[in-house]
């Protein structure tokens, strides 16, 4: 291959890459793409993998799965879909069903394909099911079932839309008749479709009614076809919210740029009006749902943040052109909203649901809560006008009067105020971020520089500019770690830990293991400089650098995996594989130098840092606290003297080493049965004062990852009679991840209901906490039953002729927490869960209530991931018991009972295959990945919001 082909296929990368990061058009990338030279465009080959390079993770982004697709279904392209579908159908490609599926999903905008075109394509699907049908072959070793039921959605959409009608027409085929194809692909899908009646059972009626497969004329098939799915009910208010819920905690398409397109396909072939009414009503549930369930306050921000700075863009995408009538489509969702859900969003969830609340719902708003910031961003981006948001809010309008006043950002004002040297310029913003670079930060504080204030501001601006500037702070960071700017990445790292709320925004733009990423491989491979001098610094920069880790890591649920090569220091970190006796041993001739310096020298000398690695001090810290309080109990060191000496650690240089400290003192509370020296030094290390400007920003980065760990230890003393301070409860409050009850035992929790407070990133936020009195099955089991009601309540006053959310307080919004269900599935096993759901609607089996149901245990088993159930997923256990109650009926049971059981699981299935067809890809993309994930490199960390797996 010569020198200008690889460049020109190494440019085609770059670009590919470019517009991915800008969100360009799937137009404008084929534009761009014809000014190639035909060198890089003839080899399709070498093009898909050339576009494919441009990934930015181990599965390709759904941007490149949108250039895919236009290009598969555009006349004369460089990568028709017959081509596409030979690349996919050779290679080891680990995204092969993701753009399957999308391919699928997408079909609906081919339009006139050419009679060639559709042949070669034929032609190209009989050898990849001839492919799939032996199970020797290369396409189940690359990507085994998952590979092959992409496949057969395919195959299925292309039936459904009669993409090949004319090809079986046979007067349109009659001059090609001496070619075989047509019998090829006949043999080759009745094959095929035995080998998909094995995975999935509801694709043997799809294609066999698509393709004819059991006789009958074509035309007929496709006809019957068409109807059999035009009665399928389309998804209802309980799904949608289950559905969004999941996208957005579990997948990275809440930041992708063609988050559009996956609304639009998984929501179905709804008008662009009815589209944007559900996805306002469903996001509105969701935030409700999750302020009414007392989630930990970094849910509360995402789901604020989606709802005030993506919405609108979203929305604006979807109408685009067809905006007409947009401000009802906008308003009527808000307008509609009940006097319960109105309190809840108006108290962002603090209220107690009294009588006193109730009352006062009803009364005018006496400051703006998401509503107004909602509709104003609409305004912003032209979508409404204010009249409409006056007219929507009625009297609540008025605690915002003046806001018209305000300049309204329509995002697409990106410039900064450069206050450096006082001139006050307006300046571009990628100027201004170029310029962070150049300041000198041996002279400049964390607050003056210029990177905290663009972070403190950008929880404010609109969403479009947020969107832009995402862009440059991400190319930001991975410029600063390649040239090795460490102090940039702690003031960057300590930027956005003090002001949570801006990377909870920035979250929603960019997914935060792109964050993650670069900084695990810089400290897994981190080497001590022997000739540094300046060693307090390194120390700190380390430490910034291990408590932004540790913050993404728990506030976002991402999955750190061991390295199946050597041990992963942040692995072992974050997850307390340290032993702390062992260490004891083997270090001991170094933790007594610690010793010696801390209670007896005075100080710690340069020569003892420097007689062991950083990684090793981190380890090493929390044994030296535990020689402390021994030494401390058998009368060794007095309390001034201990106090004195571990307070050392409140230097900025060591903070960083307290977040395994703070664990290691939370797990002695639990176990010891004398904590007066634990406390004394939790208290001394919490409690500080006169903390310097260097020290106070580090000290709240460290007790926002620990405070809970810290809190509920202390919860357990207190309920064991044990005095704490409460001065050092209170300190530990406001760093909470999750809500609390009061500490004081003398009140009853009944009277005292759970309050949102605090927005930390502890490790009690990352998991479903379980009350230790309950049955994990019976709360999933009452969390379905609060669903069916709720779903009952929405119905009936639908019923009523009102579709808003409803129009009294009845419609209480519902407590479901997909957490608790998977924590059951993973604990008890998905055969037990389902049997006891199942059982569960048999019990209360009415008329009535038969199909709400049926509807929310089907929206539970479609929505909840199957990645985490191996080959036993719900939907798979589902089909199986149909089959053999099918049987039974078939042999002449004659039992009520199962005759009963029958017809309700025949109609569960029938409604889980229906919601499938909705959400192909939600189900599929994500789970397809192979088997050594866990042995991956830190470089391919899960996805954003990833539900942590059970832990050995």
């Amino acid at each position: 291959m010569s020198a200008e082909v690889i460049f020109l296929e190494k440019k085609l990368e770059n670009l590919t890459r470019g517009c991915v990061r800008r969100g360009v058009s799937a137009e404008k990338f084929l534009k761009l793409i014809k000014l190639l030279p035909e060198k890089v465009t003839a080899n399709h080959i070498k093009f898909t993998e050339s576009v494919l390079a441009a990934r930015t993770s181990l599965f390709v982004d759904p941007d490149i799965c949108v250039y895919l697709a236009y290009l598969a279904f555009q006349e004369d392209s460089t990568l028709p879909l017959n081509k596409l579908l030979e690349y996919l159908r050779t290679v080891n490609e680990p995204s092969q069903p993701q753009i399957l599926i999308f391919l699928a999903n997408s079909l609906r905008s081919w339009e006139n394909a050419s009679f060639e075109t559709l042949i070669e394509t034929l032609k190209a699907l009989t050898l990849y099911m001839n492919d799939a049908n032996d199970k020797s072959s290369l396409l189940w070793s690359f990507n085994g079932t998952n590979g092959v039921i992409a496949l057969g959605t395919l195959i299925s959409e292309l039936g459904k839309y009669k993409i090949f009608a004319p090809i079986f027409d046979s007067e349109l085929t009659n001059e090609l008749s001496e070619r075989n194809y047509r019998s090829d692909f006949r043999v080759a899908i009745q094959e095929f479709v035995k080998i998909l009646k094995e995975l999935e059972s509801y694709f043997e009626s799809e294609i066999s009614l698509y393709y004819n497969l059991t006789g009958g004329s074509t035309a007929n098939s496709i006809s019957s076809a068409t109807a059999l799915t035009g009665t399928i009910t389309k998804p209802s208010r309980v799904f949608r919210f289950m559905w969004l819920e999941s996208l957005m905690l579990s997948s990275s398409y809440i930041q992708s740029e063609s988050l559009v397109v996956q609304i639009k396909q998984l929501l179905g072939n709804e008008s662009p009006q009815k589209l944007v009414s559900d996805l306002i009503m469903t996001s509105f549930d969701c935030l409700v749902i999750s302020l009414s369930r007392k989630d930990p306050a970094k849910y509360h921000n995402l789901w604020r943040a989606f709802i005030i700075k993506k919405l609108p863009d979203l929305i604006r995408s979807i109408l685009h052109t067809n905006n007409q009538h947009s401000e009802q489509v906008i308003t009527q969702p808000i307008h509609s909203l009940d006097s319960c859900t109105v309190s809840l969003l108006r108290t962002n969830g603090d209220n107690n649901g009294d009588a006193l609340d109730e009352m006062f719902s009803s009364f005018p708003a006496t400051s703006s809560d998401i509503r107004h910031e909602f509709l104003k961003a609409c305004i912003a981006l032209k979508l409404i006008s204010t009249k409409a948001y006056y007219h929507t809010l009625g009297e609540d309008a008025a605690v915002d009067e003046d806001f018209t006043a305000i300049e309204i950002d329509d995002g697409t004002n990106y410039t900064m105020i450069d206050e450096s040297n006082g001139s006050g310029l307006v300046i571009p913003i990628s100027e201004f971020v170029t310029s962070i670079c150049q300041e000198n930060f041996e002279f400049i504080g964390l607050e003056d520089s210029k990177i905290w204030k663009l972070i403190v501001s950008f929880e404010t601006m609109e969403g479009p500019k947020q969107a832009n500037i995402s862009k440059s702070l991400l190319d930001l960071w991975k410029q600063m770690i390649s040239s090795e700017d460490w102090r940039l990445v702690r003031y960057f790292s300590q930027s956005l830990c003090l002001n949570i709320s801006s990377l909870d925004a920035l979250v929603l733009h960019i997914p935060p293991a792109q964050f993650l990423n670069p900084l695990l491989e810089v400290v897994e491979s981190w080497v001590d400089d022997e000739d540094e001098m300046n060693f307090q610094d390194t120390y700190t920069d380390f430490g910034c650098m291990l408590l932004f880790i540790t913050t993404l890591y728990q506030r976002y649920n991402l999955t750190i995996p061991r390295t199946a090569k050597q041990p992963s220091f942040v692995y072992n970190m974050l997850h307390d594989s340290v032993d702390v006796n062992t260490l004891a041993t083997q270090a001991s001739d170094y933790l007594g130098g610690w010793i010696t310096a801390l209670f007896d020298a005075g100080g710690i000398s340069d020569d003892l840092m420097r007689s062991a690695t950083i990684k090793d001090c981190y380890k090493l810290v929390p044994v030296i606290f535990q020689q402390a309080i021994m030494a401390s109990e058998k009368g060794l060191l007095d309390t001034d003297t201990l106090k004195g000496g571990l307070e050392y650690f409140l230097q900025p240089f060591l903070l960083g080493t307290l977040i395994s400290t703070f664990r290691w003192l939370s797990s002695y509370l639990w176990l010891s049965t004398d904590v007066t020296v634990a406390l004394r030094i939790i208290q001394s290390l919490v409690l500080t004062s006169e903390l310097t400007n260097d020290i106070s920003p580090i000290h709240k980065m460290v007790l926002a990852v620990s405070a809970d760990d810290i809190y509920f230890a202390l919860k357990d003393l207190i309920q064991r009679d044990i005095h704490v301070d409460s001065n050092l409860v209170d300190a530990l409050s406001s760093y909470l991840s999750v809500h609390h009850r009061p500490l004081n035992p003398l009140f009853e929790e009944e009277n005292n209901p759970g309050v949102m407070i605090g927005g930390g990133s502890g490790s009690r936020g990352r998991n479903a906490q379980i009350p230790p009195t309950s049955s994990i099955l019976s709360i999933a089991k009452s969390q379905l039953s609060g669903l069916a009601s709720w779903l009952n309540a929405v119905e009936s006053q639908n019923h009523q002729g009102n579709t808003a959310v409803g129009n009294s307080s009845s419609l209480t919004p519902p407590f479901y927490n997909s957490k608790y269900l998977s924590l059951a599935i993973n604990l008890l096993g998905p055969e037990t869960v389902l049997d006891s759901f199942v059982n569960e609607i048999l019990a209360n089996a009415s008329q009535d209530n038969d199909h709400v149901n049926i509807e929310v245990l089907s929206a539970v088993i479609v929505t909840i991931k199957p990645s985490k159930f191996s080959k036993n997923t719900l939907i798979q256990l589902l089909n199986d018991r149909n089959a053999v109650l099918s049987k039974m009926n078939d042999g002449g049971s004659n039992h009520k009972e199962s005759k009963a059981e029958n017809i309700r699981i025949t109609a569960l299935n029938k409604r889980v295959n229906e919601l499938k067809v909705w959400c192909r890809d939600m189900v599929l993309v994500g789970c397809n990945k192979p088997d050594n994930t866990a042995a991956i490199c830190p470089s391919t960390v899960q996805s954003p919001f990833e539900e942590d797996k059970m832990e050995e």
